[in-house]
C-alpha cells in the first residue's frame, strides 16, 4: 500500500510512472503478471511536493525501499551477498529476456 502522499498527490505520481516507462526506467506489469514472480519484492510510494508546482501535476516521487517494516526491498535485501548492479533501462533488460525465452 503506497503512502497516503502518492494518493493525495495521484495525478502527480501518475505522470511519473509513465514518463518513466517511456524513458525505459520503469517497468510496469498488472497484478496478474507480477503474481506469477514468487520472489517479486515491492516496494511502495510517496510523493514529496516541488516548489512552485501544483501539487496535483508535478511531485518528487519517493521509493520507500524500508517500508512496510519486516518485508521491505531493503529488509528482504542480505548486504553481504549483494552482485555488482551495474544500471541498464528497463526497456534493455525485457528484450534481454525476450532473446532468452526464444
Amino acid at each position: 500500500m503506497n503512502h497516503k502522499s502518492a494518493t493525495s498527490m495521484g495525478n502527480a505520481l501518475l505522470g511519473s510512472i509513465r514518463a518513466g516507462q517511456d524513458n525505459e526506467t520503469y517497468m510496469v506489469v498488472d497484478e496478474d503478471a507480477a503474481k506469477h514472480w514468487l520472489d517479486l519484492q515491492l516496494s511502495t510510494f510517496g510523493c514529496v511536493p516541488m516548489p512552485g508546482v501544483d501539487p496535483h501535476l508535478g511531485a518528487r516521487v519517493i521509493h520507500d525501499l524500508s517500508y512496510p517494516c519486516g518485508v521491505s526491498v531493503n529488509d528482504l535485501s542480505d548486504p553481504n551477498n549483494l552482485p555488482p548492479l551495474p544500471f541498464e533501462a528497463v526497456g534493455d533488460l525485457a528484450r534481454r529476456i525476450e532473446r532468452i525465452k526464444a
